[in-house]
C-alpha cells in the first residue's frame, strides 16, 4: 500500500513538473510579483487607469497560480505523511 502511494505521488510530482513548464508558472510568478510590487508604490493609485490595468492583470495570474500552489502544497503534505508512516507514525497513514 505504501509503495503504491509513493508511486502515485512520484507520478503526480512528474505531472506537476510538466504543468509547471507548460503553463509557464515561474514566469507568471515573476510577473505577479512585479505587478504586486507596483501596488506598494505610494503613487500607485494616482493613475486610476494604470492601477485598474494592474489589478485586472493580476486576476488571471492569481486564478492560475493559487490552485497550482495548492496542488504543490498538497503533494508536499502527502510526502511528509509518507515519511511519517515510514518513521513508524501509524496514525499518519489514516490521515
Amino acid at each position: 500500500m505504501l509503495d503504491d502511494l509513493k508511486t502515485r505521488l512520484a507520478a503526480s510530482r512528474a505531472r506537476l513538473a510538466e504543468m509547471r513548464v507548460y503553463l509557464e508558472i515561474d514566469p507568471k510568478r515573476e510577473e505577479l510579483g512585479r505587478l504586486e510590487a507596483e501596488t506598494a508604490n505610494p503613487d500607485f493609485w494616482n493613475d486610476q487607469v494604470k492601477a485598474r490595468a494592474n489589478i485586472e492583470a493580476t486576476k488571471p495570474l492569481k486564478a492560475l497560480l493559487e490552485p497550482f500552489g495548492a496542488i504543490a502544497a498538497g503533494l508536499d503534505d502527502a510526502e511528509v505523511m509518507i515519511e511519517l508512516v515510514e518513521a513508524g507514525e501509524g496514525d499518519a497513514l489514516a490521515e
